[in-house]
């Protein structure tokens, strides 16, 4: 008879130990996540908040009912209170009918709901055309998403003159990791699934966010993209004999710098007017491909300035510090054009940009700031966390050691302990549930 190994054997039980796991992690999870049941009240029956006496009402039983006004605020759950439905009628009723708004049963109605079911009622008033079932559909479940930093970045990007500099700064970082952990994801998975096939393709993120300047940057973002325009645009244009002749007589006056620069500045700009158009026919996506466009032009024309003012202050590429210095002074540009990039429309664009210039301050993230734009701390510390691996996985990397062949070269116990700890820490910390729907690659809509 022959044995199994005693390694495949370890392999066996930690497999079912994680299988284990992960059931008893979901049994706990539907225990403990909450959920509610949405009962819409209509008509001008007392339920609705017609006739009765509101000091009659029963004290609602805490956590057991809130109220969802999708017409007057449907940015926020409020707990249960009669005259129930008043402050959602006003406006479709008037004062004479508001007036006779004294209704009680609605209230006794949820506590005995509650008692009954041990589930939270959401109580919706649609009486005489208040909260309709389409207010409660577009204003009030598109909001939830299932992005951790989705729906912040959606309140402020679409109401930013309500928001200081500082928020409107910190919300269009959020965006830039964002889109980066969206994109970058999705290729990956892209890589990975065609790996299984035997295909090798490129990788299209290279740690854009270690780049020392704009032109690097988008070297290493969708680098894919990059080389198509390279390839398809910036080199017929400036290899064209027009172009050719132009950069030989720049050249000639200009020198060897400036000269080749105009026949490189104008292929430049088409490579990013194109690149703000493939995006969309909108202008702050021209104003996008346009920002960087200015960047990159810039960076070439005083790069020998540049290069002097370094080797004066003894600034060598080698220089941590430095580096540091450049990594982050790129980083706040990239953040300014993903700003631009997410803006709805052109004056937002420029209405945001003006206020981060005129109106910043930091604004403290109370607890009331971080409720109105659906977030909390708990994100902010999962976040938080999962960035720093990122990053650390990012700077191995970085200084060119693989972490995946580095996990290939470990004990098979080992590299499976690694991968279930990977699985397990998205299975408790992903963002999903009943709290939070699904958001579509962002970048299916390009």
């Amino acid at each position: 008879m022959n044995r199994v190994p005693n390694n495949k054997k370890v392999i066996f039980l930690l497999s079912a130990l994680c299988c284990l796991l992960l059931v008893c992690v979901n049994i706990y999870q539907q225990k403990t996540w909450r959920s509610m049941d949405l009962i819409i009240f209509m008509g001008q029956s007392n339920m609705s908040g017609a006739g009765g006496d509101a000091s009659a009402a029963p004290k609602l039983t805490e956590g057991a009912g809130y109220e969802y006004r999708a017409v007057t605020d449907p940015d926020t759950l409020h707990v249960l209170e009669e005259p129930f439905g008043e402050k959602e009628n006003r406006g479709a009723l008037d004062d004479t009918e508001l007036l006779e708004r004294k209704g009680s049963l609605v209230t006794s109605f949820v506590n005995a709901y509650y008692e009954q079911t041990k589930v939270p009622v959401v109580a919706v008033s649609a009486s005489r055309g208040s909260s309709s079932l389409n207010g409660w559909l577009t204003k009030g479940l598109k909001e939830e998403t299932a992005d951790r930093l989705n729906a912040a970045i959606k309140i402020v990007f679409s109401d930013y003159a309500q928001y200081s500099g500082g928020i409107i700064a910190l919300t269009a970082v959020m965006y830039t990791i964002q889109l980066y952990m969206d994109f970058s994801g999705s290729m990956d998975a892209v890589v990975g699934t065609a790996q299984i096939f035997g295909v090798k393709m490129p990788e299209n993120f290279l740690r854009p966010f270690f780049s020392r300047n704009i032109s690097e940057f988008w070297k290493r973002w969708h680098a894919s993209l990059g080389e198509w325009f390279k390839d398809y645009v910036f080199y017929p244009v400036t290899m064209s004999k027009p172009m050719k002749k132009l950069t030989s007589s720049a050249r000639k006056k200009l020198g060897n710098h400036f000269g080749p620069l105009i026949a490189g500045g104008a292929a430049l700009f088409l490579v990013w007017f194109f690149n703000g158009l493939w995006h969309g026919a909108e202008w702050n996506y021209i104003l996008f491909g346009m920002y960087h466009f200015v960047l990159i032009l810039m960076g070439s024309l005083f790069a020998p300035l540049t290069q002097k003012i370094n080797k004066l202050l003894h600034l060598k590429p080698e220089n941590r510090a430095f580096a540091a210095f450049q990594m982050i002074r790129t980083g706040i540009l990239v953040v300014i054009g993903e700003m631009f990039f997410r803006a709805e429309g052109f004056s937002a664009c420029t209405g945001m940009f003006a206020r981060l210039i005129t109106k910043f301050e930091f604004t403290p993230l109370s607890a009331e700031l971080l409720r109105s734009l659906h977030i909390d701390v708990q994100d902010f510390v999962i976040t938080g966390i999962t960035l720093l691996i990122v990053l650390a996985v990012g700077i191995l990397n970085e200084r060119g050691a693989s972490v995946r062949a580095w996990m290939m070269e470990r004990k098979t116990w080992i590299r499976w302990a690694i991968l279930y700890a990977m699985i397990l820490y998205i299975v408790l910390f992903g963002a999903y549930g009943p709290n939070y729907l699904p958001v579509d690659p962002m970048y299916a809509f390009f």
